[in-house]
């Protein structure tokens, strides 16, 4: 079927002319001239429509900052082609991204989450029911300046340490710090879902899994009926075609962890032979 990739990386490089009262989107590069219509418009793949959010980038000017804003709405304005089939709409996709809205919407789907709190109290962390906690960002970000780059991973604090931990700066996720537990990264692509356990040398991975970068296995294996049906309300609740789901699986009991509406997916084609690819095409066609 024929198709179009915008690459946000080379729109400034281009000549665009958008009508959004006409819903129409005129582009011209020298390799590629194209125009779109509402009307003519079937399916629209959003592909990592949040630039991965990065703060204090040192490297940019202010200029260039502008730049990158603007380039940033005005993808998130092509939302005016509603008519299309979109995986997934820009506006169930932000919300989506709100991780406290994720966690609130999981529960009322039924799913069992970690004890949690939100907080940039120390004494209320501490009511956190275990004696060590996870410490996660409210959001995902990349922080660079001074030849440094730096990324929040999920971090396993005891609650005795956290006063070395500078609490009152910022609010951060607490919750229940899961043992013994076994990762497991569920994908849904409209009415197909795939799943898979994560594991290290045929164990489970304490702790952050994506700090390890050697001896990962991704084993496909069959979810429990009622945890799929789950999967299914929720990315239906959150107005989503594409979910990639995190579970953490103790003791029989499967665990929330958060959803990803722009999840990585690629890495299961090879690793663990998941036709995912071939599932978003179906949904894009359909």
């Amino acid at each position: 079927m024929p198709f179009v990739r915008l690459n946000r990386d080379t729109l400034a490089d281009s000549e665009i002319n958008f009508f959004p009262t006409k819903r129409t989107l005129e582009y011209r590069s020298k390799q590629l001239r194209f125009s779109i219509s509402d009307s003519k418009l079937k399916a629209v793949y959003y592909r990592a429509p949040t630039f991965l959010r990065e703060l204090g980038n040192q490297n940019l000017t202010l200029n260039e900052k502008l730049v990158v804003s603007q380039w940033a709405t005005f993808c998130r304005a092509l939302s005016v082609f509603e008519k299309a089939k979109w995986i997934n709409w820009p506006a169930a996709t932000y919300l989506a991204e709100i991780k406290p809205y994720q966690l609130s919407m999981a529960e009322k789907i039924g799913f069992k989450i970690p004890n949690t709190i939100i907080t940039n109290n120390q004494t209320a962390a501490k009511k956190i029911k275990s004696k060590t906690i996870a410490v996660k960002s409210l959001d995902t970000i990349v922080v660079s300046g001074k030849n440094k780059t730096g990324f929040f991973y999920t971090t396993e604090f005891k609650k005795t340490e956290l006063s070395k931990f500078a609490m009152q700066k910022t609010p951060v996720i607490i919750q229940s710090f899961l043992k013994e537990k076994i990762d497991i990264r569920v994908t849904v692509v409209g009415k197909k879902i795939f799943s898979v356990k994560i594991l290290c040398d045929g164990f489970g991975v304490e702790g952050d899994w994506r700090l390890k970068k050697a001896n990962l296995r991704y084993i496909p294996f069959d979810l429990p009926n009622d945890i799929k049906r789950k999967c299914f309300a929720l990315t239906k609740r959150l107005g989503l075609v594409f979910g990639a789901i995190d579970f953490v699986l103790v003791k029989g009991k499967y665990y929330f962890l958060e959803i990803n509406p722009t999840g990585e997916w690629s890495w299961l084609l090879d690793t663990a032979k998941l036709p995912i690819d071939s599932a978003i095409i179906r949904e894009l066609t359909l």
